[in-house]
């Protein structure tokens, strides 16, 4: 079929329609983000789990997007274990006739990978950039964020057909250019080099002629960490101005050898602990992040078994009790959902109860979710076991019990795994030992350990 354009109508015998007009700039723009300015379309960090989408214009498939402003988007919270790669993308919905900037999130995985970009007659998406939101992560930074405007596979700059420039292979080269500068300085760096974390406890004083003082950090080991005192500002001096005292129970200590006079003096212990540099960018990361988890979620089991919550009595017979039928209708309920039938919301359910002559008002999301799905199923059924076995009685206050237990379960089994993983990151860590030259000399060859670092005091 031959089709040409455009020509003025007469009497109608000339219709054409926003296909027609798109079609023109098929052969003369290429789709991607119109590269002026630099920033455009361009990814960056807001706070939290939030990131924007600067101003600027996009093409796909013959349509335009013109984003005159910053665009907000939140991404979800991260998993507690896994890590997730997700995409920013410009989304063509041929269907909907809608061109949008969304979120495409990725799988939670331990070696997370973006989502591939959907590419079919309806949907076409082009990608700005992905963010990797490490476990646990609670805040998205710049570091977070891979942008992929450049590359023609993935989105692209908005070039002339007739003078095409391949952005891929002009990006990869910035790439290797870069990477190869950066191995060089790597190569040249890393053999040498340590970062020490630095970690820091004040003291206070509060009685005349202080002179023992606890060092209030259980991170602190005497025995692979450098100790800095300061008082008033000042360094002290080891084993001239205070000596370590080492204790089996780990409370260790400082002995100064002039005590403090004045109450009220501040003494400052800073404790240095290093590991290599070629692991930075993965072990201080995560270590630093499965403390903060480990925190977390002590401090959320123990709010939990402190309080008596009040989890959703999911009666939805109406008859007082919560049997296997209330199992029953959760998943007839979540299957219908999953087909189609109902959305799995509050709406939804308030449809399906009625249908069934069930209890609208209490939508059964027991494990508090947001949705109805087989977890709500497994626990209802589980109490009923529970209670025909004799463990419960059929009553609110014991289906609370049992929610609490379960809920706790799950931190623990949660506060395992992290805490697993955060025993097996702190291994990274390398001691430091301080000698002075002539006791470092006097080492023989097979006392000197190679992963030990040995700074010698001046």
């Amino acid at each position: 079929m031959v089709t040409y354009g455009f020509f003025n109508s007469i009497d109608g015998d000339r219709k054409y329609n926003a296909d027609d007009i798109s079609n023109f700039f098929l052969k003369l723009i290429s789709d991607g983000v119109f590269a002026t300015p630099a920033n455009s379309m361009q990814v960056q960090e807001v706070s939290g789990m939030t990131v924007k989408v600067s101003a600027g214009w996009g093409f796909i498939k013959c349509k335009w997007i013109n984003n005159d402003s910053d665009f907000y988007l939140t991404l979800d919270e991260s998993d507690i274990i896994l890590n997730r790669a997700d995409r920013i993308v410009l989304r063509l919905n041929q269907e909907t006739r809608l061109i949008e900037i969304a979120v495409k999130k990725g799988t939670p995985a331990e070696n997370a990978y973006a989502p591939d970009l959907q590419r079919d007659d309806t949907i076409w998406e082009l990608s700005l950039a992905y963010v990797y939101v490490w476990a646990g992560q609670k805040e998205i930074t710049q570091a977070n964020i891979g942008d992929e405007r450049g590359y023609s596979h993935l989105c692209g700059w908005v070039t002339g057909r007739i003078q095409e420039i391949d952005t891929t292979n002009l990006f990869a080269q910035y790439d290797n250019t870069f990477w190869s500068f950066f191995n060089a300085i790597k190569e040249n760096f890393v053999p040498n080099a340590t970062l020490v974390r630095q970690l820091s406890i004040i003291h206070i004083t509060t009685e005349k002629k202080e002179s023992t003082i606890a060092i209030e950090n259980e991170e602190y080991n005497p025995y692979l960490d450098m100790l800095n005192v300061y008082v008033n500002g000042m360094k002290l001096i080891p084993d001239i101005d205070f000596t370590i005292n080492i204790s089996q129970d780990g409370f260790h200590s400082i002995i100064l050898t002039k005590a403090l006079d004045v109450v009220g003096t501040p003494v400052e212990f800073e404790v240095l602990k290093s590991i290599y540099a070629e692991n930075v960018a993965t072990t201080m990361t995560e270590l630093v992040r499965l403390q903060q988890k480990v925190s977390e979620l002590e401090e959320k089991k123990l709010d939990e078994s402190d309080a008596f919550l009040p989890y959703i009595y999911p009666d939805i017979s109406g008859n007082g009790v919560i049997d296997s039928s209330v199992s029953s209708w959760i998943s007839s309920f979540a299957a219908d959902c999953a087909a189609g039938n109902y959305t799995n919301d509050m709406n939804g359910w308030v449809e399906f109860a009625e249908e069934n002559g069930l209890n609208k008002n209490i939508f059964p999301d027991v494990n508090g979710d947001g949705v109805i799905n087989a977890e709500d199923s497994a626990l209802v059924s589980g109490f009923s076991s529970k209670v025909g076995a004799g463990n419960y009685t059929n009553c609110k206050a014991d289906w609370n019990a049992y929610m609490l237990k379960n809920t706790l379960s799950d931190l623990q089994e949660a506060l395992n795994r992290v805490s697993a993983r955060l025993a097996t990151l702190e291994k990274s860590f390398v001691p430091i030992v301080q000698l002075t030259q002539e006791e470092y000399d006097a080492l023989e060859d097979e006392e000197k350990d190679e992963k030990t670092i040995y700074i010698i005091k001046t």
